[in-house]
């Protein structure tokens, strides 16, 4: 038992592809034509197949299948003519040279954050914040002692307006439960 990848072209023209498991794809396709599923080509019935591929590994055929529906309409109608020289050259960057090119080397050695304009903290410091509230060490102790902290996540956790109060409500009736 494997696993067939189809293309469909649906009534308005554009491609689906979709994947199934068994021996026979022709009860698949009845489906997609009588609106069984609630799908893409729900709306754009009749629907007819225009390729198929049967794969032994349902691993392989699901990877063929995710890899299919991110190429392009020039793409995948090349796929349909089986003419693979279209494939190749449609699957050539565009855009220059290719990202891991020794030529596009980065400026920097060190790594760069890029900040938004809305963040708080940046990364380092949150690890920083997180190392001290598991060492359960006070911020701004000079002295180095590890006290134990009363409350070691409230630089991490900072809550405002309702959920605050709710959380200080809970807190307050967990310590009377424990008394």
């Amino acid at each position: 038992m494997g696993i067939f990848v189809y293309m469909l072209r649906c009534s308005d023209g554009s491609f689906c592809v979709g994947s199934a498991t068994g021996d026979d794809l022709s009860p698949r396709i009845d489906q997609h034509n009588a609106g069984y599923y609630l799908g893409y080509t729900f709306t754009r019935r009749p629907v007819v197949l225009v390729w198929s591929e049967h794969f032994d590994r349902i691993t392989d055929g699901i990877a063929a299948e995710r890899q299919i529906k991110g190429w392009s309409r020039a793409k995948k109608e090349a796929l349909i003519r089986s003419d693979w020289a279209a494939i190749s050259r449609l699957a050539q960057r565009r855009g220059g040279l290719a990202k891991n090119h020794p030529s596009q080397k980065a400026k920097h050695d060190r790594p760069i954050y890029h900040r938004h304009p809305r963040a708080t903290a940046s990364p380092l410091s949150l690890e920083v914040r997180a190392q001290r509230a598991s060492k359960d060490v006070r911020p701004g102790s000079s002295s180095g002692a590890r006290r134990p902290s009363r409350r070691p996540l409230r630089g991490l956790l900072r809550v405002t307006g309702s959920i605050a109060k709710k959380s200080q409500e809970q807190e307050r009736a967990i310590r009377e439960r424990q008394r």
